[in-house]
């Protein structure tokens, strides 16, 4: 039986006024999808597509095992998608990413250098950004003498729900036989009550989400929409 909620619109904008999520990919968990002495590399994780690439540098893209980071080199860049939009992106430097830490340019938004917090971050609004590698370690501990490079462990990308289209009628969901059925293309991200993000993947069509706690409720987005589903 279909036993979705009718949105109050006002309710729901309380809700989402503190709602956000966060998406941590840590390069440990997907340095098997970095292929050696590759001038471009592609990682896909959690519904965000990394690619890292070498442009008119001299050393490819790689991660290190010894570091535990990805390893981008001066004058590379790095482009991140998503389907939803980006506000803010925290990537955790490595210790040799201290040692040449560098400026980097952002094509939308500012990245700024912490070295004292040994972090990067990027603050903006965009659904896909290309970040690019300064020439010189100019932040970096063995100063800018050396050669920039751009290496973290692990990058948490944030994003406002507020900005989220609402919807009364959810065509592209629905409960049967205890499972929540989203029928769509494109990126659907689930959030718990919390406003944590329990599900996010890309989807080519009717698909049955299984696993969820029933009797609990949702916030399901499709896109640009939402719904909120309790089953």
């Amino acid at each position: 039986m279909r036993r979705i909620l009718s949105i109050s619109v006002v309710a729901l904008l309380a809700t989402f006024s503190v709602f956000s999520a966060d998406i941590t990919i840590v390069m440990a968990d997907v340095a098997d999808q970095f292929v050696e002495k590759q001038d471009t590399q592609t990682i896909v994780s959690d519904g965000i597509t990394l690619l890292f690439a070498k442009q008119n540098g001299t050393t490819n893209p790689a991660y290190y095992a010894n570091g535990s980071d990805a390893r981008l080199y001066a004058k590379g860049t790095l482009t991140i998608s998503a389907g939803f939009e980006m506000q803010k992106i925290v990537f955790d430097m490595s210790a040799n990413g201290l040692k040449r830490a560098c400026d980097i340019t952002a094509s939308v938004g500012e990245c700024l250098t912490d070295t004292a917090n040994k972090v990067y971050v990027w603050t903006g609004a965009a659904n896909e950004i290309t970040l690019t590698v300064g020439e010189k370690a100019t932040h970096g501990s063995e100063g800018e003498s050396k050669a920039a490079q751009f290496d973290f462990t692990a990058l948490t990308i944030s994003s406002n729900a507020t900005s989220l289209q609402l919807v009364e009628t959810a065509d592209f969901v629905s409960v049967v036989n205890g499972e929540l059925i989203v029928d769509a293309i494109g990126n659907v991200q689930i959030y718990n009550v919390q406003g944590q993000l329990i599900y996010n993947a890309q989807l080519d069509g009717k698909t049955a989400i299984s696993g969820l706690q029933q009797g609990q409720m949702f916030l399901v987005r499709v896109n640009d929409k939402t719904a909120k589903v309790v089953f």
